[in-house]
């Protein structure tokens, strides 16, 4: 998957909405990295998630936002099962190589009152 966003990219965060499901792109504060972080969310709360052969599983199942077998060459966190309690997110980049997300330990499990907001998509004219 190529990145949906650049650094410096100017966007808009939709704050007034607390649903979120997989797939949305949210941004969320990181205290790790003491940084803003613009990720997608691939679990939500009461899954599991594992990172196996380099294939992301949620519930058991190949991730439907990351569905390609073999692309993740790092697991971190992710290489024995999380199970994400109420009101957590596991996050990851489009830019597997690059990003720093739910993987590394900086940035871990996303908390519900650490997200921002949803990323509002752009319309190219």
């Amino acid at each position: 998957m190529n990145p949906a966003y650049h650094e410096l990219q100017f966007v808009l965060i939709d704050r007034h909405t607390d649903l979120y499901t997989c797939g949305d792109v949210v941004a969320f504060q990181c205290e790790g990295l003491d940084a803003v972080l613009i990720k997608r969310i691939v679990a939500c709360s009461g899954d599991q998630v594992i990172i196996k052969d380099g294939t992301l599983y949620v519930n058991g199942s190949v991730s439907i936002i990351f569905p390609q077998k073999g692309i993740f060459k790092y697991s971190g966190l992710a290489a024995d099962n999380i199970y994400l309690g109420e009101n957590q997110y596991f996050m990851v980049g489009d830019n597997l190589e690059e990003s720093k997300d739910s993987r590394y330990v900086e940035v871990g499990v996303v908390n519900v009152e650490d997200i921002l907001g949803k990323i509002i998509p752009s319309v190219a004219r």
